[in-house]
C-alpha cells in the first residue's frame, strides 16, 4: 500500500498537460522520461498495479509511443520502442512487454508477424526499416519471455 502511494507521489508527473508515470526520480524534482524494455512501464497492467482504463497509464503509453519520445520510430516496420542500449533499433523484449499490455497487445502481435526472427528465435533488437535481426540473435531469455507473453495473451486470458 505504501509503495503504491509512493509511486503515485514521486513517479507521476505532468508532461504536456497530462499526468504520466516516470521511469525514475530522485524524489526532489529531477526525473527521467524513459521506458526500458526489460522493465517496461507498459507491463504495469500485467503486474496488476493499474487497470487498463487508468488515465495515467493510458497517457503514459500514448506519450512513449509517440513522436515526443526519442526512442519511438513512427514509420518503422516494427513500432516497438528502442532504448539506451540499442537506440536505433526496436526492442525484442519491448515487443514482449507490449504483447502483455492490453492497450498495445493486438498491435504488438501484428508487429511480431512482421519481425524476421533468427531462425524463429526472438532477437534483442530489429532493424527499424526491414525488421531483420540487428542485435542479440538467439536471445534465449527473450525467447522465454516471448513464449510466456504469447501463452498469457493467446491461451491463458482466453480461459479466464
Amino acid at each position: 500500500k505504501n509503495i503504491h502511494k509512493g509511486i503515485y507521489k514521486y513517479l507521476v508527473k505532468e508532461v504536456g498537460g497530462k499526468k504520466i508515470f516516470l521511469w525514475s526520480t530522485d524524489g526532489k524534482e529531477n526525473f527521467r522520461l524513459y521506458n526500458d524494455p526489460p522493465g517496461s512501464l507498459g507491463t504495469l497492467c500485467f503486474y496488476r498495479f493499474v487497470d487498463k482504463d487508468n488515465p495515467i497509464f493510458k497517457n503514459t503509453i500514448d506519450y512513449y509511443y509517440s513522436s515526443l519520445y526519442p526512442y519511438y520510430f513512427e514509420n518503422a516496420r516494427i513500432n516497438e520502442l528502442a532504448c539506451d542500449h540499442h537506440p536505433h533499433t526496436p526492442s525484442g523484449l519491448g515487443l514482449c512487454g507490449s504483447i502483455l499490455n492490453p492497450l498495445l497487445s493486438k498491435k504488438a502481435l501484428e508487429w511480431l508477424k512482421k519481425a524476421n526472427m533468427d531462425y524463429g528465435l526472438l532477437v534483442e533488437s530489429f532493424d527499424k526499416d526491414s525488421g531483420e535481426a540487428k542485435t542479440g540473435v538467439g536471445f534465449a531469455s527473450g525467447c522465454g519471455y516471448l513464449a510466456y507473453s504469447l501463452y498469457y495473451v493467446l491461451i491463458k486470458e482466453g480461459r479466464e
